[in-house]
């Protein structure tokens, strides 16, 4: 299964969210997912790649819900 990652390598879904919430130009958004450990500096982590498996699970069972 291939991770759905945007054009800077970051997590769609938690970045859209993040921006969704703070707004398109906040520094909070890659600040949070910093801290969360989902990404460091502009790279991918471990962590990052499990979430995006977690999301696209949940979201499979969802669908065939």
């Amino acid at each position: 299964m291939v991770a759905q990652l945007n054009k800077n390598n970051m997590p769609k879904f938690l970045e859209e969210k993040l921006v969704k919430e703070y707004g398109k130009k906040n520094p909070i958004v890659y600040a949070t997912m910093n801290k969360m450990g989902v990404i460091k500096g502009n790279k991918e982590t471990a962590k990052n790649h499990a979430m995006e498996r977690k999301h696209q699970m949940d979201a499979l069972k969802r669908k065939s819900k």
